[in-house]
């Protein structure tokens, strides 16, 4: 059974109006949990069996449903008919669809608005990585009910300035689109829209030319976009047009997405919508998103995180955090409106083996997400550092002065890889791990290379596995951040010679794209070697402007090796 997430708080506060009021949990008030990434469909079928098993013949019942619940609240009553529906209200679902869900169905892109929505399917994609090739494949193969919700209106522009009709773009939503046809006016007198407005959202996309690793991901097929415009006609999540539906009971207040069903002025409009007397019981709002810092531990430990001014979260903790959430059933911990600064990560063995956490750093600019492997045994403690900086937060947020601990990772990954590898692979993996045993830049540098050149010996043997491959990159990305403190610490590198490598990698990347241009319709596989070299090459001029010589130079070393892979699939 589906189950409530634990760090959400958004329907606290009407739950507790209801129970206050003299409703009474699991007698006349209930809630349904749905996974959210099934088809809405799907979901309100499992709606329906619910209902069906909690209520007789004869029972009405009011459904009040919140964003994606608020359209299976909807979609059941089309689906299997209003017999048992008193009122249905509606508060910031998107009837009409959501661009939000465009973004991250098209480009895989999620880092728009600050909605809880978008992290439970980041820290589920994060999770997931390395199953697919393509972001895109992943994200639609992983969460199909972002299909449901694309927008059924015109909200794309070209370069122009000229509207692109919703029908000639291409995905069709056939479920909005069916919905919207079957509505009668039995349904819409028993249904209470309540839009959120005042809320800058985006109104336009505008679409303007793929790149060519998009086209190879099949990413961005309509266009890449360039620009949007905003318009304050909406919640920040889902658009009034899209949130009111024609001939329902229609009604628009100045909340933002999740403020619909936690404020005051939100919980008294539904109160109204269902003809019910009662005060709002508010003081137990969830807290906004950004900035954030998640945790997710996985055994055999327990987590204990300091933050900058002594306060702590999670196991066992001396001086409470009041901004965190813990979950010691899910080992899970999220911090509140987080401030920049060092947090000290304790994990505590409770048993012998390797464990993992997942750290997700959470702004303005996107969501960040990392992971660190090492091992422990029952008793141990292992102290780590991260770096939070809510401005410009780093790739990998865990601090190495001295580039050992990366290293370290890097070696139990590759042995974690062997197991899932062939033998002639293991053997290529056991050359790099005694290249790491060496502690020297230059047997370091090489056992970076031969990190990326493992992708190309997956390719030979064992078809493309998108799992080797991104280990692969997962490894190289802490050898790459060792070379860089170890190489810092050694000696100094010349600009000039950091100009060449840096010119020679664009160059490889230039030809390699020409010779990929030449390739028609999607090639995923290809696609994810150059997505990598584009971020490798970017940042490595970003670098060189900055002069970071020591990063400049390590991720040009990728890119020229990585170009070795992209030309094995054009040959």
């Amino acid at each position: 059974m589906w189950k409530k997430t634990p760090f959400i708080k958004v329907y606290d506060n009407l739950k507790n109006t209801f129970l206050n009021a003299g409703y009474t949990e699991s007698d006349d008030y209930f809630e349904f949990y749905y996974d959210w990434r099934q088809p809405v469909d799907n979901i309100a079928g499992q709606l329906n069996n619910y209902i069906n098993t909690k209520f007789g013949a004869g029972t009405k019942i009011n459904l009040v449903g919140h964003s994606l619940g608020g359209l299976v609240s909807r979609t059941y009553a089309q689906r299997y008919g209003e017999s048992k529906i008193n009122q249905i209200v509606t508060a910031g679902s998107p009837h009409q669809g959501a661009i939000p869900a465009y973004l991250a169905w098209s480009g895989a892109q999620l880092k728009e608005g600050d909605n809880w929505e978008s992290l439970g399917l980041g820290l589920y994609l994060h999770l997931h990585q390395g199953r697919y090739n393509s972001p895109v494949t992943a994200i639609q193969t992983l969460a199909p009910s972002l299909k449901d919700l694309l927008p059924i209106f015109d909200f794309t522009k070209n370069l122009s300035g000229e509207i692109i009709p919703v029908n000639s773009l291409h995905t069709a939503n056939n479920f909005l689109n069916d919905l919207k046809t079957d509505l009668t006016p039995t349904l819409t007198d028993l249904m209470t829209n309540i839009a959120g407005n005042q809320q800058s959202g985006i109104k336009w996309v505008n679409l303007g030319n793929r790149s060519l690793a998009d086209r190879l991901l099949n990413r961005w097929a309509d266009g890449h976009p360039s620009s949007y415009d905003y318009t304050n006609d909406g919640d920040a999540t889902v658009l009034a047009e899209s949130a009111l539906i024609n001939n329902a009971n229609q009604i628009q207040i100045a909340n933002s997405h999740q403020d619909l069903v936690q404020t005051t002025t939100g919980i008294e409009t539904i109160l109204t919508a269902l003809n019910l007397t009662a005060i709002p019981q508010t003081g137990n709002e969830q807290p906004a998103r950004n900035p954030g810092l998640f945790f997710l531990l996985h055994s055999p430990a327990e987590i204990t995180v300091t933050a900058p001014d002594g306060s702590q979260a999670g196991f066992n903790v001396a001086s409470p955090m009041p901004n965190a959430f813990y979950s010691p059933e899910d080992k899970l911990l999220l911090i509140y409106n987080a401030v920049s600064g060092n947090y000290q990560t304790e994990i505590t063995g409770t048993g012998n083996g390797e464990y993992q956490l997942d750290i997700g750093q959470l702004t303005d600019n996107g969501e960040h997400w990392s992971s660190l492997v090492d091992e422990i045994t029952l008793g141990e403690t292992d102290d780590w550092t991260v770096n939070f900086n809510l401005q410009q937060p780093l790739e990998d947020p865990i601090i190495d002065d001295n580039g050992q601990d990366k290293i370290n990772q890097a070696k139990l990954r590759l042995e974690q890889l062997k197991l899932q590898t062939k033998p002639k692979l293991r053997v290529y993996l056991n050359r790099i791990t005694r290249l790491l045993n060496k502690n020297g830049v230059a047997s370091l540098r090489l056992a970076l290379t031969s990190t990326y050149k493992f992708r190309y010996w997956v390719n030979k043997f064992a078809q493309s596995d998108a799992y080797l491959k991104s280990e692969a990159d997962q490894i190289g990305q802490l050898l790459t951040q060792a070379l860089v403190t170890i190489g810092q610490n050694s000696y100094s590198l010349t600009k000039k010679q950091v100009q060449a490598e840096l010119n020679a990698a664009l160059k490889t990347k230039q030809q390699l794209e020409a010779k990929a241009g030449q390739i028609n319709g999607a090639n995923e596989v290809l696609g994810n070697t150059l997505d990598l070299i584009n971020r490798y090459s970017d940042r490595a001029q970003t670098s060189f402007n900055q002069n970071s010589f020591w990063q400049t130079h390590a991720d040009a070393l990728v890119v020229r090796v990585l170009a070795i892979e992209g030309n094995a699939f054009i040959r």
